[in-house]
Order: C-alpha cells, then sequence, then structure tokens
C-alpha cells in the first residue's frame, strides 16, 4: 500500500488505499498510525460513508470516543441506515474476525444494532 501511495499521490481514489492502510493499522493496535491514515481518507471531496466510519472505529480503539462522534456523525449523515447490521449485511464477504473487531469499535462510539 505504501508504494501505491507513493507512486500514484494524485489518484482519485487514493482514498481506498487510505481507508484500507487505516483499517488494516487499526486491527494491529496502531491506533494513532490507523487514525492518521483515516483522516486523510476523510479529506478527499465526495467520498461515501465508509471513511468516516473507519475513522470512527479507528478513533474509538484507540480510546478517543469523544473525538469519534463527529466522523460518526458525519457517516451517519451520510448514510442513514448505518447501523451494525446494515454493516453486516453490506460487508458479506468481510472475514468475521475484521467485523468482530469493527463492530466492537463501533459500539463503542454507540452505532445501533
Amino acid at each position: 500500500m505504501d508504494v501505491a501511495l507513493r507512486l500514484n499521490p494524485r489518484d482519485p481514489w487514493r482514498y481506498l488505499t487510505l481507508m484500507v492502510k487505516g483499517s488494516s493499522l487499526r486491527i494491529l493496535g496502531r491506533h494513532d498510525e490507523a487514525i492518521a491514515h483515516c483522516r486523510q481518507a476523510c479529506q478527499h471531496p465526495g467520498i461515501s460513508f465508509l471513511p468516516y466510519m473507519l475513522l470512527a472505529a479507528a478513533l474509538a480503539a484507540g480510546g478517543r470516543k469523544g473525538e469519534a462522534r463527529t466522523p460518526l456523525e458525519k457517516a451517519i449523515q451520510l448514510q442513514p441506515a448505518l447501523s451494525i447490521s446494515f454493516i453486516r449485511r453490506n460487508f458479506a464477504g468481510a472475514h468475521e474476525s475484521y467485523l468482530t473487531s469493527m463492530f466492537d469499535s463501533l459500539r463503542k462510539v454507540g452505532v445501533p444494532e
């Protein structure tokens, strides 16, 4: 991922690589790095709720629940149906351990079931 980010700094889909890297770092417990990458992903224009949701999860996992409210509210604004069951339905192919980790983080900031 670092190579892709370095070689193509103007990629209009760069936010996807930043999201994936941030989410991976969250799972590894490297919360500050995860937060930084997710924040960068949120800076791209016209993005969906996903970068904001992943930023909220990274902040929650890093013990920064208060800061997680703002990106979570933005994610809900962009996707009003956002809930644990919504994510489960729309991430059907994701590995269960990834989902469990994300759900644990999102529940900390009040994402409904």
